[in-house]
């Protein structure tokens, strides 16, 4: 029997759920980060403590896990994952500074028009945190910028540089296209972005570390992820928008 794992990584805490292929619940677990600080242990900690409170004969049956993270969190990692510097939360206006300097760039005759500046033109946007990121002096170590999901989604399967169109959309990523617009080329920071795949799509199995670890099956895979409000919504059960009846006229 294949079973699903996913885990919940939201502001105050991470929670897991494992359901078969009827989406019955099997089993759940959670747990809150408290006032830690250092984000890159706390989210490592917590992802392997989740996965490590599943009872040992579910987890021998898990086929596929998928992540969720907070919308706009992100980190700067080196060529082999490890991060250059903390990670920015959804909320922190840190880059702030970089919004005129995005505007200005908007305002160019050939960009008026541009395609996604909307979902960028916010101090908390992931592209305005890594333009301000891009001015600092630590940089230089750079080599990807991802998301939360994308990150602990690595720790699992060890691919780097790939990211979902979910939480890439505050990256500037064109989901009508499916594609990063061209004037990104112009802030030259392409090299830096990951690349973006379907949410929910296979990437690689498990590494045979993390698989001996927790006794997870070889092929175990481990899926493209997104973010924390497109999981609520599609936990939800929504299918359709809703149909509403036009106000009555009142004679």
């Amino acid at each position: 029997m294949a079973l699903y794992l996913g885990i919940d990584f939201g502001t105050s805490g991470a929670r897991l759920a494992v359901i078969d292929a009827d989406t019955q619940l099997l089993t759940e677990a959670s747990g809150r980060f408290g006032t830690a600080k250092d984000w890159i242990a706390t989210w490592r900690e917590a992802l392997f403590n989740l996965i490590g409170q599943v009872p040992e004969e579910l987890r021998r049956e898990v086929g596929a896990i998928a992540i969720n993270g907070t919308s706009s969190t992100v980190l700067l990692c080196d060529a082999v994952g490890n991060p250059v510097t903390p990670p920015l939360l959804y909320n922190d206006p840190a880059g702030a500074s970089e919004l005129e300097t995005l505007r200005q760039f908007f305002s160019l005759p050939h960009l008026t028009d541009a395609s996604c500046k909307d979902t960028v033109l916010s101090a908390t946007s992931s592209l305005v945190k890594l333009l301000w990121w891009k001015r600092q002096p630590f940089f230089s170590q750079a080599r990807y910028l991802l998301h939360q999901a994308d990150w602990l989604g690595f720790l699992l399967h060890g691919q780097l540089g790939i990211s979902d169109y979910h939480n890439s959309l505050k990256l500037g990523y064109d989901v009508t296209c499916l594609c990063y617009p061209e004037w990104m080329a112009e802030l030259g920071v392409l090299s830096f972005l990951p690349e973006v795949w379907e949410p929910g799509k296979a990437i690689a199995p498990v590494q045979p570390s993390i698989a001996n670890q927790f006794g997870l099956p070889s092929t175990c895979l481990v899926c493209t992820g997104t973010t924390d409000s497109i999981a609520a919504f599609l936990a939800s059960g929504a299918l359709f928008p809703e149909k509403r009846s036009p106000p009555s006229v009142q004679p």
